[in-house]
């Protein structure tokens, strides 16, 4: 299997949070949870209700793109012939990228703490030594925190296979 094919069975498993072996709804609405528990969201405020809407506005363009045997869930194959497309990135994924940035963004300065970043990528899935090591590349200065936009473009490039791959080593 090469590395792309590994970053997508990545992806896919920390988006199947519920382990079932495919893609649903209920996958999304758990891993928004998740991410409003690990940021200190007020579970019901508004703010919760924009980390949730825009996870599920992930699920809707995938399941929209993917579900190519109308079966209402995507699984390994499904999910793996589109998830390079950068236009559908930027209308499902981006939002979601950009709540969880936000969730982490807690004053809203543009900047992520490492505390932060770090509870929410272990409450999308992954491994806290792995995203503590990605922290640090995208911190190479050890300031202690990274720009929020700077992030979104890590994501972007993780999702789509664009770019520098600095997640990758969350697969090792």
């Amino acid at each position: 299997m090469g590395a792309s094919q590994d970053r997508a069975r990545f992806r896919f498993g920390l988006l199947d949070a519920d382990d079932s072996g495919v893609l649903e709804r209920g996958d999304f609405e758990l891993l928004a949870d998740r991410v409003i528990a690990a940021s200190g969201i007020e579970p019901g405020t508004a703010e919760a209700l924009r980390v949730r809407a825009a996870y599920l506005t992930y699920w809707q363009g995938l399941y929209e793109q993917a579900d190519s045997n109308g079966d209402g869930v995507v699984d390994f194959e499904e999910y793996s012939a589109v998830v390079h497309d950068r236009a559908a990135f930027e209308r499902y994924v981006r939002p979601y990228a950009e709540a969880l940035v936000g969730a982490a963004d807690r004053d809203g300065d543009g900047w992520v703490e490492r505390e932060r970043y770090v509870a929410c990528m272990v409450a999308t899935g992954f491994p806290a030594a792995g995203a503590e090591a990605t922290f640090a590349e995208l911190d190479p200065a050890g300031t202690g925190v990274v720009s929020g936009e700077q992030w979104l473009e890590s994501i972007a490039g993780y999702y789509t296979g664009e770019g520098y791959q600095v997640t990758d080593r969350l697969l090792g």
